[in-house]
């Protein structure tokens, strides 16, 4: 959220000018994300379902699963 948030701010094509308070108000309501086509959170669900209804073709990969194997993590994407 962090680096998106300075994504915006130091992106010319968007140049966020407003508080950290501000910016979170407008992610979170979906007014920060049009590039994921509105809420990140719909985003997120979007590739959920596609990961559940292709497997083979849609993986889900998450952060605390790298950092703890990130070699399986690795292998498997690659399968």
């Amino acid at each position: 959220l962090v680096s998106l948030r300075h994504h915006h701010a130091n992106n010319a094509s968007i140049a966020w000018r407003g508080s950290w308070d501000e910016w979170v108000e407008q992610w979170l309501s979906g007014a920060r994300s049009p590039e994921y086509g509105g809420s990140y959170f719909e985003h997120v669900r979007q590739w959920w379902r596609l990961s559940q209804r292709y497997p083979g073709r849609v993986k889900i990969v998450c952060f605390e699963d790298m950092k703890a194997d990130l070699p399986a993590v690795a292998s498997d994407v690659a399968r």
